[in-house]
């Protein structure tokens, strides 16, 4: 199922003045959230098939998703992500740690 995302009509103004003849449709996103990663851990070397489970992954107009694992980024397959679910292959680290993942909808 598509999460439809929020949108507001923008014109455009300077001084009072319209710039922009008619309004504009304004998607923005909605934060996904993320309530699971399995498996929650992997090899320093990376390369594990990792499951972001949550919601919102999966928004009208979502262009660039990319989950980050700490500094480093990776991007999954378009068909790897649904509304509730990404699938992406871990990056390698250069120590062993705990590691920070976020999910981004435009990189």
């Amino acid at each position: 199922m598509l999460f439809r995302s929020p949108w507001f009509n923008v014109s455009i103004t300077l001084n009072g003045r319209e710039i922009a003849t008619a309004a504009k449709h304004f998607l923005y996103y909605v934060d996904p959230t993320i309530k699971a990663i399995s498996p929650n851990l992997g090899p320093i070397s990376g390369g594990t098939v990792s499951k972001i489970l949550g919601t919102g992954f999966d928004q009208e107009g979502a262009c660039n998703v990319t989950v980050r694992f700490g500094p480093f980024t990776q991007k999954p397959a378009q068909e790897k992500i649904n509304d509730a679910e990404i699938e992406v292959n871990s990056p390698g680290a250069h120590v062993p740690d705990a590691v920070v993942v976020s999910v981004s909808l435009n990189g």
